[in-house]
Formats: structure tokens, C-alpha cells, sequence
């Protein structure tokens, strides 16, 4: 079982896994570990999965790209 994260989407707050689930992104985090909205994040927490697992992401991992 994967619990990779394959992509994010911050305007829809999800997060993508690997095997398919998409997981809302419940909070997320600034560089000073504060609560902020998802576009000024780098960090975020996701979840449930499908087990009842949370999911810690580094934002810093991820690519931007725009979407047309």
C-alpha cells in the first residue's frame, strides 16, 4: 500500500496519492511551523486516508506548475 503523495492541488486543498485517493488538506503551515492558507504553506497535513491515516507533506518537495 502507498502512502505517497503524487501531487497537490492547493486551490481545490487536496492532495493526491499515489494509489488514487485524494485527500483533503486539513491544515497547513508557514516556515515558522504557524497556521496559514495553503497558498503561503510549506508544509501541510492531509487526511484521513481510506485507513484512517494522516499524511505529513513537505510542500518544499513539489514543483509549481499553472494550469491552463
Amino acid at each position: 500500500m502507498s502512502r505517497e503523495v503524487a501531487m497537490i492541488n492547493v486551490a481545490l486543498r487536496i492532495a493526491v496519492m499515489e494509489d488514487g485517493q485524494e485527500l483533503p488538506i486539513t491544515n497547513a503551515f508557514d516556515e515558522d511551523g504557524d497556521d496559514c492558507a495553503p497558498e503561503d504553506a510549506v508544509s501541510c497535513v492531509a487526511g484521513p486516508d481510506r485507513d484512517g491515516m494522516w499524511v505529513s507533506i513537505d510542500l518544499k518537495q513539489f514543483e509549481g506548475v499553472a494550469l491552463q
